[in-house]
């Protein structure tokens, strides 16, 4: 779980912060990132294919 969150750090803001509050605060604001990505990508889908 630890690896995922890094790498989920890593990908959206480009390092991992040493503090475990401040991880913590990253990887909550990662996941948002990453659920608004995966709608927008669902709309497009939907609307490309008609929906």
């Amino acid at each position: 779980m630890v690896l995922q969150a890094e790498a989920m750090i890593r990908h959206y803001f480009g390092s991992v912060p040493e503090n475990e509050r401040e991880f913590w605060l990253k990887y909550g604001e990662a996941l948002w990132l990453e659920e608004r990505e995966a709608k927008r990508l669902a709309h497009t889908i939907a609307k490309l294919l008609g929906g």
